[in-house]
């Protein structure tokens, strides 16, 4: 009964160290397993696929968080990447400060931001939680925390910063898991996967906040050719070219990709994409 009670009714406290512990493992299995090492920028290799148009209109995620924003407000965004979400709502909420420590993303996010003549925005090269971090009516997060191992820190800090609405973008299953299965036939061993969106709901409720959730799309991870999906599969496995892994890669690969008409390539099936909105003042829902 004890074990019941704390899979489905679990403290603050278990939530945060259970979501640590996914992180770690995962932290523990790359180590242990890679053969390559990004610890300077990690997405710099990656950041182009984070580039889009700001005004599309046929990404739900984005008219989600469009249809959140309001004309006179200031919304942050907690790891803006490439811009893919950020400028697209910077188009709509009065301004938009975009953190993003990853030099490779913010490249991208000036090249985006100038082609599409945005300016209200202001871009900051820290991680979070910052020392002195702004304040904003909407603080959003779009798939961003699920390998952040001290989340309860990084959650404080976003509710910290909000002054009417917290927002989160994230998938049913952690990125990783559309690799899943090649990194079981390549390393030889099951992915330790990271925490998601169910994962965050539950923690979310266990710290005392009942957030609202809403489907709002499904996520493919598509290459534009069957060499990028190589390319993105040795960056998720952390395998060199050339070496026995890579080889394994490109045995294994054509198994668990699906060729588009357009000789683009899907990696797995699609990941449903959840909008999770709360309350930051959370004594207000407990």
């Amino acid at each position: 009964m004890t074990d019941s009670i704390h899979v489905l009714r679990p403290s603050a406290q278990e939530a945060l160290d259970d979501w640590r512990s996914l992180v770690v493992a995962n932290n523990e299995q790359v180590a242990r397993t890679q053969e390559r090492i990004d610890l300077d920028d990690f997405y710099a290799p990656m950041a182009s696929f984070f580039k889009a148009n700001p005004r599309r209109r046929d990404d739900g995620q984005l008219n989600a968080l469009r249809a959140l924003a309001r004309p006179d407000e200031t919304w942050l965004d907690v790891g803006a990447g490439g811009g893919r979400f950020a400028l697209g709502v910077a188009l709509v909420a009065g301004r938009l400060i975009a953190v993003e420590p990853s030099e490779g993303m913010r490249e991208v996010f000036e090249e985006v931001r100038a082609e599409a003549g945005i300016e209200n925005v202001e871009v900051i090269a820290e991680r979070w939680p910052m020392a002195h971090a702004p304040q904003a009516d909407v603080v959003m997060l779009t798939h961003v925390s699920y390998d952040i191992a001290e989340i309860g820190p990084f959650l404080d800090a976003v509710e910290g910063s909000a002054r009417r609405l917290c927002v989160a973008v994230l998938l049913e299953r952690s990125p990783g898991s559309a690799f899943s299965e090649l990194w079981e036939g390549v390393h030889e061993e099951l992915a330790a996967l990271l925490p998601a969106l169910p994962e965050f709901v539950a923690l979310l409720m266990a710290r005392g906040t009942i957030p609202q959730v809403k489907i709002v799309g499904a996520r493919p991870f598509r290459y534009g050719s069957m060499e990028e999906a190589e390319d993105g599969a040795r960056q998720r496995l952390w395998v060199n070219v050339g070496t026995e892994k890579d080889q394994r890669i490109q045995k294994l690969l054509p198994q668990v990709v699906a060729p588009q008409d357009d000789g683009s390539v899907v990696v797995g099936a699609p990941l449903a994409v959840g909008l999770v909105t709360w309350s930051p003042d959370s004594s207000a829902l407990s």
